[in-house]
């Protein structure tokens, strides 16, 4: 019953098994960062996750302002035959989904970027005073 309600609800928290964040550095100042929530998670809850990871990487990195370069919304359907899955991977691939997911790509800056609008204080966003701007998706 635990690992079922693990599964349909999601807590921010980095991943383990299906839910939670991830994040990773791909070049310079750009980074990906994603949320995955359980299958009963709304889709603007992942994408408020996603958003509070990017402002965590941002400033974790010693940067204040984000640009989010690209995006990806998904429902992610976990695979039966996965080979590599240890056990609690397995007992929620069987509870089913999808699961939602949000994918950032984001650019990091020190200063507010000039001739950019959408750039995010990543400060103001974890305080709640900057709203998660809507998916263009």
């Amino acid at each position: 019953v635990l690992v079922a309600s693990c599964a349909n609800t999601a807590t921010y928290k980095p991943q383990t098994a299906i839910v939670g964040y991830t994040d990773r550095h791909i070049f310079q100042n750009k980074y990906e960062v994603s949320f995955r929530g359980g299958k009963n998670t709304p889709m603007q809850h992942v994408w408020e996750w996603a958003y509070k990871r990017a402002a965590e990487v941002t400033l974790e990195n010693n940067y204040r302002y984000f640009v989010v370069t690209d995006e990806e919304e998904r429902y992610y359907q976990p695979s039966k035959d996965h080979e590599d899955s240890d056990s609690l991977t397995k007992s929620l691939i069987d509870i089913g989904g999808p699961f939602p997911e949000v994918t950032l790509k984001i650019k990091c800056y020190k200063d507010r970027p000039k001739n950019a609008d959408d750039a995010i204080n990543a400060e103001e966003l974890i305080r709640g005073n900057v709203e998660v701007p809507p998916s263009t998706n």
